[in-house]
């Protein structure tokens, strides 16, 4: 997603905080979907195809930070084209769009469960449907579809996005969560999203908004990059019920 030396990786101590900020946010989203895209593949290509398959909600929790992290990838790259004039194909972004209905009912998840959860027959944390191959040269495989929990409707719809006709890049492909989403004029009706389109989104972005920074910094007076993840670390003795003593021998208590 992100190369080494991106100049997301290398930002100026001279830019403006708030640029650094927004930035930032979509670097970090950006990665944490990345992280969370590859994991889902691992874990559903187990479950697809491995006797001791991992516990099924990972892959759930999976799919919801990926759709959490478009949300804030989304905000964060709006925001920065408005100040900036960052130029960004709108097509691109769409896909991340169609996430805010998604994140926005599962933010207000308690509030759903009587109101739209049973009117519409869906489970909590939604539906995961995908394509899977023993081998990325098969041209056979089979199409997976599994709901989140208990299922305590009748009829179970098998929501999974068909791949004919499709370029399928990975033994796991097409990836789909369909869960209730809050659409137009207010209305919940469930709504589908594709991880990797959602990654695709992003990465088109990305790529958009390095070209734009880099141009930017270039034209800046040179200055030290700055930091990535700064770590601090201090040592402790003499821990006991009530405190601690941190090196150099500063004495942490317990608050009464």
């Amino acid at each position: 997603m992100l190369e080494s030396d991106s100049p997301l990786n290398r930002l100026p101590s001279n830019l403006h905080p708030q640029q650094v900020l927004l930035l930032d946010g979509m670097r970090t989203c950006a990665l944490i979907a990345k992280d969370k895209t590859l994991r889902l593949h691992e874990h559903l290509h187990a479950i697809s195809f491995s006797d001791t398959p991992p516990s099924r909600h990972v892959v759930f929790a999976s799919a919801w930070s990926i759709v959490d992290s478009a949300h804030r990838f989304c905000k964060f790259i709006t925001r920065f084209v408005t100040e900036t004039g960052c130029p960004l194909n709108e097509a691109w972004v769409t896909p991340m769009r169609r996430v805010k209905g998604l994140r926005d009912t599962i933010q207000h998840l308690d509030e759903r469960v009587e109101q739209v959860m049973v009117k519409e027959q869906q489970v909590l944390f939604g539906q995961l449907g995908w394509v899977a191959r023993g081998n990325i040269s098969d041209t056979h495989g089979r199409i997976f579809s599994m709901t989140s929990g208990y299922f305590p409707f009748k009829e179970q719809a098998f929501n999974v996005a068909n791949p004919s006709g499709r370029i399928l890049h990975n033994t796991i492909d097409r990836v789909t969560l369909t869960a209730v989403g809050r659409v137009v004029n207010n209305q919940f009706m469930p709504v589908s999203v594709v991880m990797e389109e959602i990654l695709c989104s992003m990465k088109q972005c990305l790529m958009a908004v390095e070209r734009f920074a880099k141009s930017k910094m270039e034209a800046m007076p040179k200055a030290p990059i700055m930091p990535l993840d700064n770590l601090m670390v201090v040592r402790f003795h003499g821990l006991t019920d009530t405190g601690c003593v941190l090196t150099p021998d500063v004495e942490f208590k317990l608050r009464r």
